[in-house]
């Protein structure tokens, strides 16, 4: 007896169902997006007027830059595509640092310190469960030069964006204030 011929869309409309329930039901169902959030440093509470220093340069030499980043085990840096910062690092924390600490509009610039900050940590240790913050620092005023560095780590309770961006915030509040008294012990010494 012979064989029957079919035709190929005879095979098209049986293997399609069949094709239809093999394949994985995360096809079929509708994918939902996370939520992309921003966040931004808190302002400072009260400006102090000084006239010792001018804010000068702030530099970025992290990979950082609006993304958030977090250090893993094995000193793995993974960045979050979802959670990211308005501005970069340096720009959030200039913004931060000279409204806390404006020099004095009274002041003639002359009179005042050159003060230029780099960014060398700005991530999130989620094995210590920590903000990690860094900065270097220049400070120049005729002859004089003195440099240093500041780091400060703050404790999040929870791995996610909003506690982690909160325990930034301290840092650099924190990194602010011992900033400012480095450069005025700096600037006070003979």
């Amino acid at each position: 007896m012979p064989m029957k011929k079919y035709p190929s869309a005879y095979w098209a409309a049986l293997l399609m169902p069949l094709l239809l329930m093999l394949l994985p039901g995360c096809l079929l169902a509708p994918r939902e997006q996370p939520e992309s959030c921003f966040y931004d440093l808190a302002m400072p509470e009260k400006p102090q007027p000084q006239n010792r220093f001018r804010w000068i340069v702030f530099d970025n030499d992290t990979p950082s830059r609006t993304r958030m980043l977090q250090r893993q085990a094995g000193n793995r840096i993974v960045q979050d595509d979802y959670n990211c910062w308005v501005q970069t690092p340096e720009k959030m924390i200039q913004r931060y640092m000279t409204l806390a600490y404006p020099a004095d509009s009274k002041t003639p610039s002359a009179n005042l310190a050159d003060l230029r900050v780099t960014v060398t940590a700005f991530e999130f240790d989620t094995v210590k469960s920590e903000a990690v913050l860094s900065l270097n620092y220049t400070l120049k005023k005729g002859s004089l030069r003195y440099s240093g560095a500041i780091t400060v780590r703050k404790k999040f309770q929870t791995a996610q964006a909003p506690a982690m961006a909160a325990a930034m915030d301290q840092a650099v509040a924190e990194a602010t204030t011992k900033l400012y008294q480095a450069v005025c012990s700096s600037l006070e010494r003979p």
